[in-house]
């Protein structure tokens, strides 16, 4: 049993170790390219809207791995994220661009629609990728929600 231990112990060690090493680009786990998007919630009025959930994905499929946290707004109604592709097959000094779809969602009860469901509000953009490590460009939308 302490055999097996110690060569559990070994193998875990070579697989972390392996892991946490620059695997340069033939991981799909390396983000290849970064775009983000900042925006705002308000009312219709204007008033700035918190606790709106906002999420973007692809509009299309190509090839690679896309990925980006949602965010949600706070007492200012803004919200900022990253989107990044991770592909170990496009060239990573080149730019690209993507279509997305962004889906804002408030949260609050009292925008909720008569089934209770969140009011929901989507939109497309084009986001502009730039290779990782560059500063990326920042693409600015909003959204404008009214209670039920």
């Amino acid at each position: 049993m302490k055999r097996f231990t110690i060569l559990f112990l070994i193998a875990t060690a070579t697989a972390v170790n392996a892991c946490s090493n620059d695997v340069g680009r033939t991981s799909p786990f390396v983000p290849t390219h970064v775009a983000e998007l900042a925006g705002v919630a308000k009312t219709n009025a204007g008033a700035p809207l918190d606790s709106v959930r906002v999420a973007v994905a692809p509009l299309t499929e190509r090839q690679g791995a896309f990925g980006s946290a949602a965010a949600t707004t706070g007492s200012a109604g803004t919200f900022r994220l990253l989107f990044e592709r991770f592909d170990p097959h496009v060239s990573a000094s080149q730019a690209d661009t993507v279509r997305v779809v962004i889906t804002a969602q408030a949260l609050k009860r009292s925008f909720a629609g008569q089934s209770g469901q969140p009011a929901t509000r989507k939109d497309t953009v084009l986001l502009t990728l730039l290779p990782y490590g560059q500063t990326p460009i920042v693409e600015t939308i909003s959204f404008a929600f009214a209670p039920p």
